[in-house]
């Protein structure tokens, strides 16, 4: 059988210490929020294929064969952010960093998770980012999205937050390769 992890995040958590501490070849996580089905996690063992091409497979909202549903206020914060933050001023390929499932080979994990320095909300972002400028493939994945109502993120810190927390990811640099 196929050798991996998969753990459930809980909200506004990433447990990066635990993902490095299995000994898996491939580590999955997807936040408990779970706006997107959990079909991802119980397809690990293909999925373990598509990393064949890739380092990491990521779910992606704005993937054309992803389904989605969303309110409109929050679907344009989303997309003003990574149009304009994630794409413009970081200068990235991928087209979402905080779909919230993500596989990534292990060894590549114990490679870029220690220089991730957020535990929290913006984990994504900086994992991704860093991933993209040292040029591992990233292999984006069509998911079932659908916004949980209420939520219960404040958007107005998170966005504040996001802001500062993407100028100092862009003056930071990079890890050594």
């Amino acid at each position: 059988g196929y050798n991996y992890s998969a753990i459930a995040l809980p909200l506004g958590c990433h447990h990066t210490y635990q993902m490095l501490s299995y000994n898996a070849l491939l580590s999955a996580f997807q936040h408990q929020l779970l706006s997107q089905v959990l079909e991802h996690i119980s397809s690990l063992p293909s999925l373990l294929e598509e990393t064949v091409s890739a380092d990491i497979v990521v779910g992606s909202r704005y993937h054309k064969d992803s389904i989605i549903t969303r309110g409109v206020f929050r679907k344009i914060l989303s997309i003003v952010y990574h149009r304009l933050f994630q794409n413009l001023f970081l200068d990235v390929t991928y087209t979402d960093a905080h779909c919230g499932f993500k596989a990534i080979k292990s060894e590549v994990a114990k490679k870029i998770l220690p220089y991730v320095k957020d535990n929290g909300w913006y984990f994504d972002s900086e994992l991704m980012y860093i991933l993209d400028k040292l040029h591992y493939k990233i292999k984006s994945i069509p998911v079932k999205w659908v916004e949980k109502s209420p939520s219960s993120l404040n958007v107005r810190n998170v966005i504040f937050s996001f802001i500062v927390k993407t100028f100092e990811l862009k003056l930071r640099g990079l890890p050594p390769q």
